[in-house]
């Protein structure tokens, strides 16, 4: 078959089934909508995948939180998956990792100065540490329940030569780990990602801020966003997040720290009237094919999707749901003929 006698659409296509190697996990996000919802068809459809790792990203966002008396949402999840474990094979269980509390305006803990930056990281490692210890007395006797998620998210504007804030959120990320540990000696994962725009750094800049940052820090994992569909870079995926990978792998190399990637399978629409984000999932897996291929060019083994109830799960949500529902069915179905059932799944959290 001569591809370039194929339109565009169907070159695509063809390169899309190419072999790659499929999404070792997904992140789930909770909100006050979905906290009851039908978390049996989710973990269902996403082990139906192959996939071995879930990233509760926060059970708490400024001052709401996502823990309940009845119906808890990670208490369900925990279940589905220890019930999972029990009859699958070493290399299809499922482990979840359990993410603290966030703050939407964070910021990367930067304050207007050296004072300022240090009372913000101080505040939230003592909010991380008092969630921790309830998630020990909740969630700790469940087998499936496999590690901490830091979701105080850091970023690329991090200046290498200011020692006091990089100091500052090293010791955060540090302390939260420590805390974290002498509860439950558990692996941590953390999440970064990164702009191209004004006011941050470049991937050599911000790899000498992150040695700084990460070392001795106490994390097993770093999860690198790769920002693709929140800044729509379709057609120039691998020049805009190869720097960045590249970079991270070195220092997550030299720090002991193994680099998973977060390929964002939906698309940014722009804010409306409101000034509300608007988010949709992917029409079809194409893109999703060629960030998954991007990313492992740098020897990346695990990635953990964003997100997956709102962008990637087939099952209803709600009676009013049935565009969403329509978009999120067309892209699963999408991955899984063309995608999920491709090779072996190397990427996995291992005990």
């Amino acid at each position: 078959m001569c591809l370039a006698a194929l339109p565009l659409a169907a070159v695509a296509r063809a390169e899309h089934q190419q072999q790659t190697m499929p999404l070792s996990g997904a992140f789930l996000q909770y909100h006050n909508g979905n906290l009851a919802g039908n978390w049996k068809a989710t973990v269902a459809s996403m082990t139906a995948l192959g996939m071995s790792t879930v990233v509760i990203q926060y059970l708490k966002l400024d001052d709401a939180e996502y823990i309940r008396g009845e119906r808890d949402p990670t208490k369900r999840i925990l279940e589905l998956a220890d019930e999972h474990n029990r009859s699958a094979g070493p290399e299809r269980r499922m482990w979840v990792f359990i993410g603290l509390g966030n703050v939407t305006n964070w910021n990367g803990g930067r304050g207007k100065d050296a004072e300022e930056t240090q009372k913000r990281v101080a505040a939230a490692r003592a909010d991380c540490a008092a969630l921790a210890a309830r998630v020990k007395r909740l969630y700790g006797e469940h087998a499936s329940f496999f590690g901490w998620y830091i979701p105080l998210e850091g970023d690329n504007c991090y200046d290498p030569e200011d020692a006091r804030t990089v100091s500052a959120v090293h010791d955060l990320y540090q302390g939260i780990s420590q805390d974290c540990k002498r509860l439950l000696d558990k692996p941590v994962a953390m999440s970064v990602f990164f702009n191209t725009g004004g006011g941050c750094y470049d991937a050599g800049q911000t790899a000498r801020a992150y040695t700084r940052i990460l070392a001795g820090c106490n994390v097993q994992y770093l999860l690198l966003q790769d920002g693709v569909g929140e800044r729509n870079w379709d057609g120039q995926i691998k020049a805009r997040i190869g720097p960045f990978f590249e970079a991270f792998g070195k220092v997550c190399s030299s720090s002991g720290i193994e680099l998973w990637g977060v390929p964002e399978c939906f698309r940014f629409l722009g804010k409306d009237k409101s000034g509300a984000a608007q988010r949709v999932p992917l029409a079809d897996a194409v893109r999703l094919h060629a960030q998954l291929q991007a990313i492992r060019e740098f020897g990346v083994k695990t990635t953990v999707v964003f997100e997956f109830h709102a962008y990637l799960d087939p099952n209803p949500h709600a009676p009013d749901d049935d565009a969403g529902y329509g978009m999120r069915k067309a892209l699963y179905e999408d991955y899984a003929r063309s995608i999920a059932d491709v090779g072996p799944r190397e990427g996995t959290a291992r005990r």
